[in-house]
């Protein structure tokens, strides 16, 4: 009967292989119980994370006693009460909806970043061997094209492997060949492209990937935000090869200094807006839940100038291409450096609603963001930013993420969200401000992606190429829902991982230079701001 059709029993034997190999591993068709166990047990993580630090506290004790606890059980959860959130820190009876005066972690916020929703997670060698158990059948099935119907029922199943170890979201992944080399030209960030999508491919997500090209880019798609005379100026130079040439005109458009006169300027300009409208086409189709660009993200460029090492505003594109059928869209932008230009793109319209937590300091670029700018006419109080200063760590920024996430998305009630993914936050950065690491910013990413809202991740910040390839492999797993082995694997750029070879990096010792008292005013502001842009809210004050 199996010749019949034309398929080598082989074939079969190695599918069933795969389907025994997911009902051994898959527990409800989403739980790891192994893995489930292992990560209980993560001994290692454990000690890592009780190396951290909050403000001169040891959070060891109570790390050490959630996994003492059985999983899924908090230690102290906080109680939401008719007055607020009750903490179990400072046992502080004056609270609101937006936290405590402490300030502290809770312990949900504390077993969420050390156990990062593994639960939910598939174990990166449960990956590889169902990669190495689909390559056995692609060798065997000679001309995948021509199967018949039990080659089609062979790829259904495969494919229906797939899902179950990655979940059900479906995760489109914007890429080609030409895009990376493309984007390896970009100045600030030379080869960052390929070490990105080196990892990535390194690590085995490539086959759980929908990938994707960018799409034909031209004036028409540029000029939705950009101004014709811009646009029309990076085409004139792209070829030029003397950065000393047409310098009065380069200066009135902002090639100079920052961001410098480069040759195929224009072609990547194209590329980078061509791969987030491809991420913001896939949403809107309806072909993904999540899609990804890591070469988008480029938050500084003006509508008539380059800034802040962003030739083209990709972002706000990408959002204007949103608006035709999203009516709500949440722009979350995790950068080091506030996103101004997307701030001031939607500053008069609800249409946007963005939210930037970003370095606010005297004399830091750009210089805006602080929390009293909140937006214009009929935009009042759907600009939100979170000022932050030096050192802060994973517990409490991702404290304060969750805590204005929630209320925005409670106030605004959006129908797709953008996230801009900036890894110069990361401890390590030639910025060399924060003091986060992958699992923090990870968390974030992954509490986002909870809501189940159509979600554009996006690039950014990172001149850290190493780490920021780490981050962003990360991310991708996190939206697949997988978990990556500790060990960066063999490929071309291994060598650039050294000493330790690790995925994670290890945050430092430098102080938290974040008040306790700023940083609650700043909560309670926006709260109060949010509050505003509920319906039937006055929108004036």
């Amino acid at each position: 009967m199996n010749k019949l059709w034309g398929v080598d029993p082989a074939v079969l034997r190695a599918v069933k292989r795969i389907t025994d190999a997911v009902v051994q591993h898959v527990h409800d068709r989403k739980l790891l119980d192994q893995s489930v166990e292992e990560l209980s047990n993560d001994k290692d993580l454990v000690a890592e994370l009780t190396e951290v630090e909050h403000n001169g506290k040891d959070t060891s004790s109570s790390i050490e006693r959630m996994h003492r606890s059985p999983v899924g059980e908090h230690s102290t959860p906080w109680k939401r009460t008719s007055a607020g959130v009750h903490c179990p820190d400072c046992k502080d009876t004056k609270l609101v909806d937006h936290g405590c005066s402490c300030l502290e972690p809770c312990r949900e916020v504390e077993e969420e970043l050390v156990d990062g929703g593994r639960f939910q997670e598939v174990d990166h060698s449960v990956l590889g061997a169902v990669n190495s158990l689909t390559d056995d059948v692609e060798r065997l099935v000679d001309g995948r094209e021509s199967l018949d119907q039990s080659g089609e029922t062979l790829n259904a199943r495969t494919e229906a492997a797939a899902r179950l170890l990655c979940g059900s979201r479906s995760v489109v992944y914007v890429w080609s060949h030409d895009m990376v080399q493309t984007c390896d030209l970009l100045p600030r960030v030379p080869g960052r492209a390929s070490r990105v999508h080196e990892l990535i491919e390194a690590y085995g997500l490539l086959p759980f990937l929908r990938t994707a090209p960018p799409i034909d880019c031209g004036k028409n798609e540029l000029t939705s935000f950009h101004s014709q005379e811009y646009v029309n100026f990076l085409e004139f130079i792209n070829n030029e090869e003397d950065s000393e040439k047409n310098m009065v005109q380069k200066e009135e458009f902002g090639i100079s200094c920052d961001c410098p006169s480069v040759p195929r300027v224009y072609d990547i300009a194209k590329m980078v807006a061509g791969a987030s409208l491809r991420g913001a086409q896939a949403l809107l189709s309806g072909e993904c839940q999540v899609a990804i660009n890591w070469t988008g993200g480029w938050h500084h460029g003006r509508r008539d100038e380059a800034a802040g090492f962003c030739y083209i505003n990709d972002v706000v594109i990408a959002l204007l291409k949103l608006t035709e059928s999203f009516k709500r869209i949440l722009y979350i932008d995790l950068d080091l450096h506030h996103g101004d230009a997307v701030q001031d793109a939607f500053a008069y319209t609800p249409t946007v609603m963005t939210v930037s937590m970003h370095k606010y300091s005297p004399g830091f670029y750009p210089g805006t963001g602080g929390v009293d700018e909140v937006g214009h006419g009929r935009g009042r109080y759907y600009n939100v930013n979170v000022p932050l200063e030096d050192g802060i760590s994973d517990p409490v920024y991702f404290t304060i993420f969750k805590r204005v996430i929630d209320e925005a998305t409670m106030a605004y009630q959006p129908s797709v969200v953008v996230v801009q993914c900036g890894a110069d936050t990361l401890v390590g950065d030639s910025m060399n401000c924060l003091n986060l690491t992958i699992n923090g910013i990870g968390e974030c990413v992954r509490h986002v992606l909870r809501f189940g809202l159509p979600t554009l991740l996006l690039g950014g910040g990172g001149y850290h190429t190493p780490n920021t390839a780490r981050c962003w492999a990360h991310l991708t797993a996190v939206a697949l829902g997988v978990r990556l082995q500790p060990e960066i694997p063999d490929h071309e750029f291994f060598l650039e991982y050294g000493p330790d070879y690790q995925l994670d990096v290890t945050p430092s010792h430098r102080p938290d230079t974040n008040s306790k008292d700023e940083l609650r005013r700043v909560l309670r502001t926006i709260v109060d701001n949010l509050q505003k842009t509920i319906p039937g809210a006055a929108n004036n004050g």
